[in-house]
């Protein structure tokens, strides 16, 4: 993953289903269940999340998809940070500094791709009016984020991607308010 990305446009829609003894949205419900207590969210983070997860073309990557390599896992606090982050690979905050605070991250992984390049970190801004879903927003999509984790800090938000060695590229993520984009660079900007 390189610095200075720029977010892309919304998903196209796609239809893919698992072979299930119960509906597909209810499956769905489960999945997000596994990582969100829903019920504690805001009404319209829970219609954001249900409606990009309805296709079921999307997922949220779970532990089994990331492979941070084991060196960057020798110190106890880093092991424990990248083990949160694998198993819940989502954050909540102002990650577009607006002063309100639900805005949600989370890496997925595209189930119509196969091969390394599945994945994708999108961002819902936190609707003024709290009324509308908003529109999701890709900060990086079809790239191999295996080795990638999102990380809140004082500043808002950074995404760590770990080389073999154990080291990390660091990168911070910044939001254009003229663009209404989000970009992840070397520097944060306020």
């Amino acid at each position: 993953m390189g610095c200075n990305l720029a977010s892309h446009s919304a998903p196209a829609n796609a239809q893919l289903g698992q072979p299930s003894q119960i509906s597909d949205s209810q499956n769905r419900t489960l999945d997000l269940n596994q990582f969100f207590k829903l019920e504690s969210f805001p009404v319209w983070t829970k219609g954001a999340l249900q409606s990009f997860f309805l296709d079921g073309r999307f997922r949220i990557s779970g532990p089994k998809s990331f492979r941070i390599p084991e060196a960057a896992k020798k110190e106890t606090y880093a092991r424990i940070d990248i083990e949160t982050a694998t198993t819940k690979p989502f954050i909540t905050g102002d990650i577009n500094h607006d002063g309100l605070y639900q805005d949600i991250v989370l890496i997925v992984e595209d189930s119509a791709n196969a091969g390394n390049e599945r994945f994708g970190i999108i961002i819902f801004n936190e609707p003024a009016g709290r009324k509308t879903a908003p529109t999701p927003i890709w900060l990086l999509r079809d790239r191999d984020l295996s080795r990638t984790t999102l990380n809140w800090w004082s500043g808002g938000l950074s995404i760590r991607t770990y080389n073999d060695d154990g080291t990390y590229k660091l990168c911070y993520v910044n939001w254009g308010a003229k663009t209404k984009a989000y970009s992840c660079d070397e520097k944060w900007r306020k």
